[in-house]
């Protein structure tokens, strides 16, 4: 649409049956505005739809059952598999018993009660009809039974059906499915089935862990017996496990199996990393830390329980390091929460003081540096460790007894990266430092053994006494026995493997060290005998000698056999585990390798794990997770989304659903707000509490009486939401006033941390969301003075007229005017509605420049006052204050647009049109016709602007003159004033006889008003409510060039921003030293930023310079406290600083329209196309001012109407599309020109003259509408005997009346229409030609305008007889046309001059009742002297018929009105039937056929005689009839000679055209008085030139078909 210079696209999105579906948008595609569905849902735009999800989050009385899906987290699952679901309504839910709902809604118990409403598969109601029963997810059984067309489900009636998603069906139940508690998968519901976890269960119970396990995503609880639990609580004397003790038996985020649990590893339990559980393969068994599992796989709902046969012991293998490292946080706002004044994963450190800062922050769109506090923050650190004597990553622990590694003799090797081994102390020795080194004895191993020949009993239990060697003796065996062999000691003989020894008391036979016996028999010991020689349980006990062994370490253990500690593999190459393996060590010299996290196969073979395929990776379901490497995955929130990836908000109508604000988010559907757009909105929601309770009108009143008074409802809906601005707590915190879209003032407060909304409280705030934030409120916010007992009396606002609204709201002198004007005629037709106007308050138009008021209230200028109030109106759509802001098309009544923007940060939730130069005061009054909205000014149409045009009155004294009535009268265009006497030039005429007239003539001179300049009266930058932003001063009138001289401080082309070096709103100057830079501008607070150095308000007091450790940023400035502050136009730590996107704060101080550029801090702002001005601020450029009337025609006025767009309009009595204008000249008649080429007897019609569109006419394909290139467009014109219009063709068929709401190609590849009417469906109501230029692409498809000039139709008069070109009259008329025959016709005259008879004669020829055949002699035939007798001239006529020369036989004869004649002729050769020649009586035919009105004309070479009358024969008759007879023998011949000579000769057929003589001349034709000169017919001149007829040798016409041919001028 547009006028061809400016075009825009026709939103055919709005339609009278609402238009897009409120989850499509309306895009333009392929030139055509389209409703598409948004990104996620399916359908043809007109209707949409999702996944059962989404279709349930809009799914009205199901937002309890919604709600359920959405806490129990299986919304995703409704998403990915067909399903159909049985949705309970909200009263159903309100119908459970209390005992029921209380069990159900346990947290981990309503995934359950959800499943049991999910049906697999598609089943719709006409299926589950034919089926008696269903089995739900929950695999429990509902009968399905159907009576008189009701579905029942598990005793639930199907209520609503069908309800259509992208994967399956929702059925609306009037009950709650409730299973049987025994279903429930809840975690405590399954440990209730199982007694021998009854203890357990109770410990969960007690200590309140369910709702944290079910909270996790998957979870594994580790539980043992209720035997297992009591003799643990024996063996330690307790009364209960504590809640350490249970939380150590649950793994959260992981659902481990028993085949998960098969290879073993380490899993972090519910008390931290710190602890965690070994899980161990073991014979085939699989062992928790030292319990065997005996039973698996208990699922529950997102979990698994093991049952064990032994309690956890807690392993406190593990001692990490936590410390924590000083961070400074961000310079913030002061009154921010503690918990906000820190980095994320950070606490503040309450001992040091906050300090001081300045910080850049933005408050609505616009940044402002502020003093604020930077608060110390402490960072907690972890350092895994392992406990002293543990070693390696799992913290295994190092050789010795438990609690004792290396026996308390030596140095584990412990931590995380030791070895475990044990290095002993001075003289011990071992595995595990559990004895002595050789030779030495005692508790510390320090005493050295003495024995010489013997061996020492030594070790940690020796007493460093010796047994001898066989044959020495002594305390230290180092005393040789010498005996015989025979020789007896004491009375005995001793063993050969015994000693005699001396004792006090006498010799003694003893054995030798490693024998036993009394001396006189000894065996040899064997030590692995007992306790297996003391070697390790583990080891091996092998005997050497008597008395001695060796203790060696068994199959998969190390050590010195004493002490043998399990192989652990891991600990050289990883066990042969994969590099991205986790080697575990289960058993002796034993291990499982399990590939590490991020990472699956069988150990020894690993890839990693795609952790976006599960649950997508854990990142919310409308984020894009990505894998980066190794168990490391990015969340990506989608387009159009916002969020860290794990939280994506969408827009704020989505978001609602969510929050617990179901009830308004249903309101602000049925009342079709949609909080969809781009906004951004900050929307106050009341809370589903606050729409259930305190008497709520949405549920006090009836729906049906909602629905009468939707606008009222929908107005106090709207108040709570403001448009424009995304308020966070931050901005609530202090008292301001905010207009919200229905106008309603909302006064936020903050008291003791309580933030109010006028008496509602903000009870929480969500995150920022696409397009704005949602606050929760308790209670609903409603205008004063309305409640629940007078809402009922507010009338319907659609029942009201305009009138009604001006009357009461104080609008009605611009209401009159719209009466007065004919303006409200238009608003009142159905054509235009519904309108959306903008009414000026009476205030507003009493306030208007008198000036202004003489040009706008004249009566001659009526048409512009029209234009005025025309600006105000847009037509056909009905626009709410949150449409406004983005509006396509704010095209209005008199052909501009309107814009609409948005207040600042001290107008919050305000709407000024046209750039703000406009405040709307009152909105949404609705009335019958559309809405209304209250402004504080008067419109000014860009085609007019600001005139205030003066009129003046010039007197012209007229010459005095004689006192007639002629000498009173004025010149056209200047009206009469006064008539006075005055002296005559004349010395004969006395004093004062004449008279002397003073004529008036009224004319406007141009001016514009104050505020307003140049050729079209431009506003003033800044608006004529703020001329250059009341800092300047215009140079406004109609000469003026609009250039704003700005006062001291002040810069721009409006005068709106500070010079460098003055700030704040009154530009006051900076007062900062050289080492300082001043925080200036508008927005400016005049503090200095000091250099690094220098110190002082004024930068003027020189310090040390600080160091700061970490070092700051080059960008930052190194301060006092060790704080590192950002400079100027740069954000961050400190540390780090990045220079602050300028253009994204408010469009970096740009105009609006301008467009923002930056490099490093500098701004650079650039006017758009249209505009002009330092882009700050930005003024339209109007193209008519130039010197070349803005290219448009010098026939043509040039009409501002956008920013650099004009529109041409041709003056009057010009034609054209006003860059090129021709003089209009009315089309004319070709009959005006030689009666259009007709016969003088003929009646001329112009068809093309006559036809109102002058030979232009639609063309359009056989396919169908728009179905033309240029190509074939040209092609369909020519077979249709046309060629395409051109403009001007197609703007004199308009005016004739075409109208045709269809685009079609015109010549020179142009395209256009005409509409003769206003149709907003056509060109947006524009009449004339919807011009859309000429195109450069001439494959695109359109219609055709075909031009075919229409013949000229020529029809004989009544009385005449032809074909129009050629028109013949009776036999008297062609007697008198025809000049051979004029000797015939002046004895014809002179024969009815003397008779009676000659008079009937004569007669006889005109009479057109009669058909009659006449005679007629030639005048060579007929010479002048020869006078003809009555009965000569009578026997040339024969009355009755007439008869043509085809119908005259031979030897026949024609009866006359004197007698009969006779027929004699010679056939022709070729046609027997025919005569080839003819004679009548004695005269030959020499011309035949001349057709009359009524008759035939026969030419005769010569007259005919009369037959004398019939008197009685006498014989002299006789003989003279003997000699006629030879005579006509004679004539026979002659004729037959003739005949011959004529057949060779000039025979031709009848035909109309005039005789030659006979020698070839052509006669002239007789010439007609009834002829015109020779007249240019424009309209004409295009068509093609007619070919020209066809002409014999005779000169005559050859065809029957009308010739016409019109001369060029």
């Amino acid at each position: 649409m547009g006028n061809g210079h400016a075009c825009e696209a026709v939103n055919q999105c709005v339609t009278a049956n609402g238009g897009c579906h409120f989850r499509a948008s309306c895009l333009l595609l392929s030139s055509q505005w389209t409703c598409v569905c948004d990104d996620g849902y399916v359908g043809d735009g007109l209707l949409c739809y999702g996944t059962i999800d989404q279709e349930l989050m809009v799914l009205q009385n199901a937002s309890d059952f919604f709600r359920w899906t959405t806490d129990s987290g299986l919304s995703r699952s409704l998403s990915d598999q067909n399903l159909t679901l049985l949705v309970p309504t909200s009263a159903a839910v309100a119908q459970m018993s209390s005992e029921d709902r209380s069990f159900w809604t346990m947290e981990g118990n309503l995934p359950s009660l959800i499943r049991n409403h999910i049906l697999p598969g598609v089943l719709s109601s006409s299926t589950l009809r034919n089926i008696s029963s269903v089995t739900s997810l929950l695999t429990s059984s509902l009968p399905v039974s159907t009576s008189q067309e009701i579905t029942s489900v598990g005793g639930a009636t199907i209520i609503a059906s069908d309800s259509a998603a992208t994967n399956g069906l929702i059925h609306l139940v009037n009950k709650v499915l409730v299973p049987d508690k025994k279903l429930s998968e809840g975690l405590l519901a399954v440990l209730a089935l199982r007694p021998e976890f009854s203890l357990f269960r109770s410990y969960l119970i007690e200590y309140n862990l369910t709702k944290e396990i079910e909270r996790a995503d998957e979870f594994t609880v580790f539980a043992p017996t209720d035997s297992a639990i009591t003799q643990y609580l024996q063996q330690v004397a307790a009364p209960a496990l504590d809640i350490n003790m249970t939380r150590y038996h649950v793994v959260l985020a992981e659902r481990l199996l028993k085949t998960d649990l098969q290879p073993g590893g380490y899993r972090e339990t519910l008390l931290g990393f710190p602890f965690q559980i070994g899980i161990y393969p073991r014979d085939g068994k699989l062992f928790v830390n030292d319990a065997q599992i005996n039973s698996s796989n208990l699922l529950c709902g997102k979990g698994v329980i093991h049952g064990l046969s032994a309690v956890l012991h807690i392993n406190r293998n593990r001692c990490d390091k936590l410390t924590y490292s000083k961070v400074k946080g961000s310079c913030g706002n002061c009154l921010l929460p503690q918990n906000q004044k820190c980095p994320s994963g950070t606490d503040r450190d309450k001992s040091v003081r906050m300090s001081i800062c300045l910080y850049r922050h933005t408050i609505e769109g616009e940044s402002h540096v502020t003093i604020g506090c930077i608060a110390t923050c402490l960072q907690k650190n972890i350092e895994r460790r392992c406990c002293e004597g543990f070693f390696g990553e799992h913290c295994e622990p190092c050789p010795g007894p438990k609690g004792q590694a290396c026996f308390g003799n030596g140095l584990c090797l412990d931590g995380v990266n030791g070895t475990g081994v044990c290095k002993c102390n001075k003289d011990f020795h071992g595995t595990a430092c559990e004895s002595c080194q050789s030779g030495k004895y005692g508790v510390h191993c320090d005493q050295d053994c003495q024995c010489k020949n013997g061996v020492c009993k030594e070790g940690l239990n020796g007493d460093g006494t010796c047994e001898c060697d066989v044959g020495w003796r002594g305390v230290h065996c180092d005393e040789k026995i010498e005996s015989k062999a025979d020789e007896l000691c004491g009375s005995v003989k001793c063993h050969n493997s015994a000693n005699c020894v001396v004792q006090t008391s006498g010799s003694r036979c003893l054995c030798a060290a490693g024998f036993e016996g009394n001396g006189t028999f000894c065996k040899a010991v064997d030590p692995c005998l007992v306790k297996n020689g003391g070697c390790s349980l583990y080891g091996v006990c092998k005997r050497t000698r008597p008395g001695s062994r060796d203790c060696v370490c068994g199959r998969g253990y190390a050590g010195d056999g004493f002490v043998c500690v399990e192989i652990n593999p891991c600990l050289e190459g990883n066990g042969g585990c994969h590099a991205k393996a986790e080697c575990i060590h289960v058993g002796p010299n034993k291990t499982s390798c399990v590939c590490s996290k991020g990472y699956s196969g069988d150990g020894q073979n690993c890839t990693i794990v795609n952790l976006c395929a599960k649950k997508n990776g854990g990142c919310h379901q409308l984020a894009r997770c990505n894998m980066t490497g190794p168990s490391i995955r990015t969340c990506t929130c989608y387009e159009n989304l916002v969020g860290n990836g794990f939280k994506c908000k969408s827009t704020l109508e989505r978001e609602l659903r969510y929050i617990g604000s179901s009830n308004f988010y249903f309101s602000l559907v049925m009342m079709e707000i949609i909080l969809k757009g781009r906004g951004p909105f900050t929307v106050f929601a009341p809370d589903d509490q606050a729409t259930i309770s305190n008497n709520s009108l949405l549920s006090d009143l009836k729906e049906s009486y909602i629905v009468k008074h939707r606008e009222t409802f929908a107005n106090m809906l709207r108040g709570h939401i403001v448009m424009c601005h995304t308020l966070l707590p931050d901005n609530l915190n202090q008292t301001r006033n905010l207009t919200s879209l229905s106008g309603l003032v909302l006064t936020t407060r903050s008291t003791q941390g309580k933030i109010t909304i006028n008496e509602a409280n903000l009870t929480n705030s969500d995150d920022v969301s696409v397009n704005g934030i949602i606050h929760e409120i308790d209670s609903i916010l409603l205008p004063p003075n309305l409640n629940i007992d007078n809402i009922m009396l507010i009338p319907n606002p659609t029942e009201v007229n305009l009138t009604d609204v001006a009357e009461r709201h104080g609008y009605k002198t611009f209401y009159k005017l719209l009466k007065d004007t004919g303006v409200m005629d238009l608003i009142d037709n159905v054509i235009f509605q519904p309108v959306t106007i903008f009414l000026p308050s009476d205030d507003v138009m009493a306030s208007l420049p008198q000036q202004q008021k003489d040009y706008l209230f004249h009566q001659q200028n009526r048409p512009q006052l029209q234009e005025y109030l025309k600006y105000h109106v847009m037509i056909s759509q009905k626009v709410y204050a949150e449409g406004l802001i983005y509006l396509e098309s704010g095209r209005t009544l008199q052909g501009s647009a309107l814009s609409f923007s948005c207040g600042g940060p001290d107008k919050i939730g305000e709407i000024y049109v046209n750039d703000g130069s406009c405040r709307i005061t009152e909105r949404h009054l609705v009335f019958r016709a559309g809405i209304a909205y209250g402004i504080d000014c008067l419109l000014i149409p860009p085609s007019l602007g600001g005139r205030c045009d003066e009129q003046t009155m010039l007197d012209l004294k007229m010459n005095c003159g004689p006192c007639t009535r002629t000498a009173t009268v004025c010149p056209r265009g200047t009206v009469k004033k006064e008539v006075e006497n005055c002296d005559l030039p004349n010395l004969l005429v006395s004093k004062n006889s004449g008279c002397q007239l003073t004529c008036t003539i009224n004319f406007w001179h141009p001016k514009c008003c104050s505020g307003f300049y140049g050729r079209d009266c431009l506003e003033c930058p800044g608006g004529v409510q703020s001329l250059c932003s009341k800092r300047g001063k215009c140079d406004d009138g109609h000469l003026g060039s609009g250039t704003c001289t700005c006062d001291t401080g002040f810069k721009g082309t409006a005068c709106e921003m500070c010079r460098d070096g003055f700030y704040s709103q009154s530009c006051k100057a900076c007062n900062c030293s050289d080492h300082g830079s001043c925080d200036d501008g508008l927005r400016g607070t005049g503090l200095c930023f000091c250099e690094e150095g220098w110190t002082g308000v004024r930068c003027d007091i020189q310090t040390e310079v600080f160091q700061c450790s970490p070092p700051c940023s080059p960008k930052a400035v190194c301060q006092e406290n060790n704080t590192c502050i950002c400079r100027p136009f740069h954000v961050g730590d400190g540390l780090t600083c990045t220079v602050v996107d300028l253009c994204k704060i408010w469009n970096g101080g740009c105009a609006k329209e301008a467009k923002c550029s930056q490099r490093e801090e500098k701004v650079s702002c650039t006017c758009p196309q249209g505009h002009s001005g330092d882009g700050f601020t930005c003024l339209p450029v109007d193209p008519c001012a130039s010197g070349d009337n803005g290219g448009c025609s010098e026939h043509a006025t040039c009409t501002m109407t956008a920013p650099g767009k004009k529109r041409c309009t041709c003056k009057d009595n010009y034609m054209g599309n006003g860059v090129s204008c021709e003089l209009k000249q009315l089309p004319i008649s070709r009959c005006l020109l030689d009666n259009g080429g007709c016969h003088p007897d003929a009646k001329c019609t112009d068809l093309h003259f006559e036809d109102a569109t002058l030979g232009v006419f639609h063309y359009r394909s056989a396919k169908g509408q728009y179905k033309l290139d240029y190509t074939t467009a040209q092609q369909g014109c020519r077979e249709e005997g046309a060629t395409l219009a051109n403009y001007t063709q197609l703007s004199y068929a308009q005016q004739g009346g075409l109208n045709m709401c269809a685009a079609g190609w015109l010549d020179q590849a142009r395209v256009a229409y005409p509409t003769t009417y206003s149709n907003p469906n056509c060109g947006f109501g524009h009449v004339g030609i919807v011009d859309y230029g000429t195109r450069k692409n001439l494959s695109e498809t359109w219609d055709a305008f075909c031009y075919r000039m229409k013949e000229v139709q020529c029809v004989c008069k009544p009385g005449y007889i032809g074909d129009g070109l050629s028109c013949t009259g009776n036999l008297l008329q062609v007697l008198r046309s025809t000049p051979t025959f004029s000797n015939f016709l002046i004895q014809i005259m002179n024969y009815s001059e003397v008779s009676e008879s000659g008079r009937r004669f004569v007669k006889s020829l005109s009479n057109l009742e009669v058909q009659s055949t006449l005679f007629v002699p030639e005048n060579s035939g007929l010479p002048e002297n020869l006078t003809l007798s009555s009965r000569d001239i009578e026997v040339h006529l024969s009355e009755g018929q007439a008869l043509p020369l085809s119908q005259l036989k031979n030897n026949s004869r024609i009866r006359t009105r004197a007698g009969s004649l006779s027929v004699l002729g010679v056939a022709n050769l070729l046609n027997p039937s025919a005569l080839a020649s003819c004679f009548i009586n004695d005269r030959f035919v020499t011309d035949s056929d001349i057709r009359a009105s009524n008759g035939i004309i026969h030419v005769l070479q010569g007259p005919l005689e009369a037959p004398p009358p019939r008197p009685d024969m006498h014989s002299a008759h006789q003989a003279g009839m003997g000699v006629g007879v030879v005579l006509l023998i004679l004539l026979v011949v002659g004729a037959i000679f003739v005949g011959y000579r004529f057949y060779h000769h000039s025979s031709k057929p009848f035909q109309f055209h005039y005789f030659k003589d006979d020698d070839g001349e052509e006669e002239p034709a007789a010439e007609t008085t009834n002829y015109s000169r020779s007249i240019s017919n424009p309209v004409y001149e295009a068509g093609p030139e007619p070919e020209p007829s066809q002409s014999n040798g005779s000169g005559a016409t050859g065809s029957l078909e009308p010739s016409v041919q019109v001369e060029d001028s």
